[in-house]
């Protein structure tokens, strides 16, 4: 075994000690699968563009699902080492089921049978923002497995060429899980220093829309800087929200180089796009209507995660976003 391969192990077997997943609790709403669209033309920037050169290890941190299977073939070029993070344990449940189900099918028809065996969240349940649980069947599941709403081709269930690619791509790099609150600057800064020990960096992150869960962006800001601190080339893949007349407003992905570039562009036009998501608010609350919930109901609203962060920002939400009154 070569020194670079000692060097991977050796990194994997720290991150799983310092990073443990505690498999029994439920911290967060759980996400099986991506729901961002445009990650084609990232993939086509991906695909494209000349890895960096360097005798380090590249490490790519995806939070959330971010069709980590499907995007695999471009990964590897930027990438050696994939960590694949979150905070809910189920999440990293179903990651895992899905890793399993890539490395020991031969098609696609065999992935989905053993996607079918054993599935760790057939039977898992959310609470929603009015109260109610909410799961999802092995039908609604397999539906994501079949068919993606935005990835085309690039789809590893797309054809079987694809699905050889992703196969392929997945044996040539590492991967491990771990237990990361992107908001957790001393964990972060804990990440960022055993990568650095072990002659790693940090080549490309997904933030996906973890910056919306922060009030006011400071715990963000700090955790993220310290994360790629002396970082100045990496890949960052991150969410806006698109507002969509007839569907609201829809999660769009987007890359981009480098945290100043990220906290200029990216943070910026998220406060610009504020009226958009109070508009997404409303949107929530004809779904509401439409659905004939109870008018008590309607204050959970402010439960979510996303309604907290908006009222943080700018306060009296509820004079600025009344429901429309329920018929």
């Amino acid at each position: 075994m070569d020194t670079r391969s000692l060097s991977k192990n050796n990194l994997i077997e720290l991150l799983q000690q310092n990073f443990p997943i505690d498999y029994n609790l439920r911290n967060f709403y759980l996400y099986p699968f991506c729901n961002e669209y445009d990650f084609p033309k990232i993939l086509d920037k991906l695909a494209t563009t000349v890895a960096k050169q360097t005798d380090m290890l590249r490490v790519a941190i995806l939070f959330g699902e971010s069709n980590f299977l499907s995007i695999l073939p471009e990964l590897s070029i930027h990438a050696d080492v994939i960590l694949l993070a979150d905070i809910e344990p189920l999440m990293h449940k179903h990651t895992s089921h899905l890793l399993n189900c890539l490395n020991i099918a031969n098609s696609r028809e065999e992935f989905t049978n053993y996607y079918s065996i054993n599935n760790p969240i057939e039977h898992y349940t959310n609470v929603t923002r009015t109260g109610i649980s909410c799961g999802k069947t092995l039908d609604d599941l397999l539906k994501n497995i079949y068919h993606h709403q935005d990835l085309g081709n690039y789809h590893f269930y797309d054809n079987q060429k694809r699905f050889n690619e992703c196969k392929k791509s997945l044996k040539n790099l590492i991967i491990s899980q771990i237990n990361l609150n992107l908001f957790d600057e001393i964990k972060c800064n804990q990440l960022s220093s055993l990568l650095r020990k072990n002659n790693a960096t940090i080549s490309l992150c997904n933030f996906s829309n973890i910056h919306e869960l922060d009030p006011d962006e400071s715990k963000f800001i700090k955790s993220t800087s310290t994360l790629l601190h002396g970082i100045k080339d990496c890949f960052i893949m991150y969410t806006s929200r698109n507002w969509n007349p007839n569907r609201g407003a829809l999660l769009g992905t987007n890359l981009i180089t480098g945290l100043n570039d990220f906290y200029r562009t990216a943070l910026k036009n998220e406060k610009i796009k504020f009226d958009r998501k109070v508009t997404s608010i409303q949107f929530w609350y004809r779904r509401v209507r439409d659905e004939n919930l109870a008018l008590k109901s309607i204050p959970d609203i402010k439960k979510s995660i996303l309604a907290k962060n908006i009222w943080a920002r700018r306060g009296k939400l509820e004079q600025q976003v009344r429901p429309d009154p329920i018929g």
